[in-house]
Order: structure tokens, then sequence, then C-alpha cells
């Protein structure tokens, strides 16, 4: 039976919760809603560390089931989760964006429908980019030994995975897997990470000592000019110290995070909608003569996870769009929220 862990959907909730609330937040400067000076205070703090952190947590459990599988099952498996929905909701993005071209930000006209989904563009080049490198990892899976899966294939994907990060200007096709040299260290470093803390009870001054460490990260991001090396460092401790804070508290105050957690089963889904719903609840309010920054960021939010995750349900009801990710998740095991 799938195992559902609630700190693990916790943070999805919160990390796609990050995702939407900066989608929303650029839009409405776009918009010429917010000034620069607000914008890119919280700007700088999402966009540091919101996708290391969600390719961190896509890499939990990937190497832990590795060799189950044959390896044509496996490529398919993920083709089927990730290359397919890719593929739909770009041609259904598209569509929609030139309907409501009036609206949008960009104004497209029809010729923006032919184009090629791959590599992914807008915001799905992180399900082309973790396509692209879970396919890679399985690859590299198949030519190591048995006894080196799980933990040590774990390992020997991080390095990998640090070799295409640092040497990624150097690597071929630049043009399709640059996100992916770029980002699969923190998806190989997710899973080493998983293992570190899987079996560890976070106490109250580990998780504020992970809060002190997320602040003063979030401080340096207001620091033009970082240089590369810097900026993964920032990421990455961003994205360790968030998740420990994350799972220290969900052992201890589960019941207050459950709307986070059950709103986790639904990131994939989110993901892939909710630009066409917020914006849609920028534009409406703009029409209704509303111009309330607050109240865009609040609308725009809650618009663009409840009607993705109300689409989900429906479809999972009436046994539609499984393979658009839209399906509601399976039922969380009894494991204790914070192991």
């Amino acid at each position: 039976m799938t195992v559902r862990l609630a700190w693990v959907d916790v943070a999805k909730g919160t990390a796609i919760t990050l995702v939407v609330i900066g989608h929303v937040w650029r839009g409405l400067y776009l918009k010429g809603l917010i000034d620069a000076d607000r914008f890119h205070g919280l700007d700088s703090v999402i966009y540091a560390f919101h996708m290391p952190l969600f390719f961190m947590i896509s890499g939990f459990f990937f190497f832990r089931w590795v060799g189950d599988v044959a390896l044509h099952t496996r490529i398919l498996d993920v083709t089927k989760r990730l290359l397919v929905p890719l593929i739909a909701w770009t041609y259904i993005f598209l569509a929609v964006r030139w309907l409501f071209s009036d609206f949008t930000n960009s104004r497209p006209d029809i010729t923006s429908l032919f184009v090629l989904p791959i590599p992914g563009i807008l915001h799905f080049w992180f399900l082309w980019a973790l396509w692209s490198m879970q396919i890679g990892f399985l690859l590299l899976a198949a030519l190591l030994p048995g006894r080196f899966h799980d933990k040590g294939l774990a390992l020997a994907a991080l390095l990998l995975a640090s070799l295409a990060w640092a040497y990624a200007s150097d690597l071929p096709f630049q043009a399709y897997f640059l996100p992916t040299y770029t980002h699969a260290i923190f998806f190989a470093g997710g899973a080493v990470f998983y293992r570190m803390i899987e079996r560890v009870r976070i106490s109250w001054p580990g998780m504020a000592g992970a809060g002190v460490i997320f602040v003063g990260l979030g401080v340096l991001t207001q620091t033009p000019g970082s240089v590369p090396v810097g900026a993964v460092l920032l990421a990455l401790g961003m994205s360790v110290s968030f998740l420990v804070m994350v799972k220290g508290v969900s052992a201890r105050l589960p019941q207050r995070l459950d709307l986070m957690r059950w709103a986790g089963g639904f990131s994939f889904a989110i993901y892939m909608m909710h630009t066409i719903f917020s914006a849609g609840a920028r534009e409406a309010l703009l029409l209704a003569g509303i111009s309330s920054m607050a109240a865009h960021l609040i609308i725009g939010v809650i618009a663009g996870i409840a009607c993705p995750i109300a689409i989900s349900l429906i479809a999972t009801r009436y046994r539609l769009g499984a393979s658009l990710g839209l399906r509601a998740p399976m039922p969380r095991s009894t494991v204790p929220a914070g192991q």
C-alpha cells in the first residue's frame, strides 16, 4: 500500500502555496499594482528556493524503489506521470491564454498555439526537467550493481548531479537540458537529505535553529549580485531549514496543519492550473474596479489553489483526467506526522 507521510504532504502544500503566491505577486507587479521595492523584497525570497524545494521533495523516495521493477517499466511510468501531462497541459494553457488574450499580460495571438511543448515552456519547464533527470538517474541505476541501490545510488546521483551543475555551461544540448543540469543537484540532494532525517524527531531548539537559519538566509536574498555558488548554497540552505521546520511542526501540531497537508496531495494539479485561475481572479477584480493589493493577493492565491483542487475532485469522482494528473491523493497511512 502507498504510504503518505503527513509532514511530506505539509511540505508539498506549503511549497505549492509559495509557488502560487510568487506567480500572483509577479502578475500584480506586471499590472502595476505593486511598486518595485515592495515587489522585489518578497519576490527575491520566494524565488531563491521555492523550485529547488520542489525538486528536493520530488527526490525523497525516488531511489528507494528504483530496483523494484524493470527499467523499461519505470521509464514508461515516469513518462506517463510527467511527460504526457506536460504535453497536454501546455496546449490547454496556451489555448486558454489565447481565448482570453485581451485580459492577459502577454496578449498572445493564435500563432502562440503552434509551439513545441518540449522542452517545457513557461512554468511547465519544471516537468520537463523533472522527467529528464529521472530518466537519467534510472539509466544510472541500470549501470550500477544492485548493492549500490537506495542510499548508495542516491549518493552516486548526488555526485553526478554536482558535477553536472558545476560544468553545466560546458555540457551539450543546453537548449533542452540546462534546467536539468542545474537542478538535478536538488533532486538527488533531496533523496540523501530524506535518508538522513526520516527517523529524526526534530526538537523545539532544532526547529528554532532552523528558523533562524532560514530567516538569515532570506535576508541574504535581499543582497544583489550573488555569485552562482552562493545561489545554489542559499537555495539548499533555505530548503533544508524549511523542511526541518515543517517536519518538526507537523509532529507537534498535526491537526492545525491538516488543510495544508490536504492541499499538498493536490500539488501536481495546482501547479498545472494555478496560473489560469489566479490570473482570472485578478482580471475579474480589476473589471470590478478593485485594485487593492491585499484583495488581489488573497483572492488570487485562494483561486489558484481551490479551483484546481475542485477540478481534481470532480475528475476523480467521474474517473476523468487521470492522464492529466487530475486525481485526488491516496489516503494517508497511519504513520505519525513527524516520522
